[in-house]
């Protein structure tokens, strides 16, 4: 094949990386060249169904080696154990980010997306946000709930949608968002909680801004948005059967 000069700038640690792999399969990989062109082959081009059956199995280890560290003790007598599995958790994780590039490459279109509530109702809401629970749940509710996460763009975080008739548990939302996307729980680590001293002034606003946070909110009714004159977020809305 066609060779041509290629010249750029690496981190320090990238020519150890490089011998190391040459040192593991010294008669495919002999140069920096083929290093590159072997990982180049080996991480790109990939197909969305060989992507979609490793970012998937990616996701399954994710969950088992958190739940795993979840269970060690936390007197410090395990500190090597956690380490290697914080360790192969983060090794998972960038590989499961880098499959979900070419997954989602191959999704539709953004487009919307009906849901029939009860009574006659229904909403409609991004295609692209997952769903906590089966559709049909949603026939015996009137609302539709969203968790989103403010500064969530570093996580590449999902709009997730649920549905109630008023009353819920944001813990158990929140761990059904986990199962279905393990980075909740980098989102989760990663979030700082308000701290107030004895008058009620916050402690650390600017460090809880800067931070992800969690939020939870219904989507409103498309009346509202026309009363208001305003367009509703992600063309998110509830279409009433019965408006007075």
């Amino acid at each position: 094949m066609k060779k041509i000069k290629y010249g750029t700038t690496v981190l320090e640690t990238t020519p150890r990386k490089i011998e190391e792999l040459r040192r593991k399969n010294p008669e495919s990989i002999r140069s920096t060249g083929e290093a590159i062109d072997y990982l180049c082959n080996l991480l790109t081009g990939l197909t969305p169904r060989f992507a979609k059956v490793l970012e998937d199995a990616c996701a399954k280890e994710i969950r088992l080696i958190t739940n795993e560290m979840r269970a060690l003790p936390i007197d410090g007598t395990e500190e090597l154990t956690f380490s290697t599995k914080e360790l192969e958790r983060e090794q998972f994780q960038r590989l499961y980010d880098h499959l979900s590039l070419y997954y989602k490459e191959a999704e539709e279109p953004q487009g919307m997306r009906r849901i029939n509530l009860s009574g006659g109702d229904y909403a409609v809401f991004p295609s692209s946000w997952t769903l906590l629970e089966p559709e049909d749940c949603a026939e015996s509710c009137s609302q539709v709930g969203i968790i989103e996460i403010r500064g969530g763009a570093k996580y590449d975080a999902p709009h997730f949608v649920f549905f109630h008739n008023g009353d819920y548990s944001q813990k158990d939302k929140l761990q059904r968002a986990t199962k279905l996307w393990p980075r909740m729980a980098d989102v989760i680590r990663d979030e700082v909680k308000l701290v107030t001293d004895d008058e009620g002034h916050y402690l650390n606003m600017d460090e809880h801004l800067t931070a992800p946070i969690i939020c939870y909110f219904n989507v409103l009714d498309a009346s509202y948005y026309q009363s208001m004159e305003l367009e509703p977020p992600y063309g998110a809305m509830i279409y009433r059967n019965n408006v007075a």
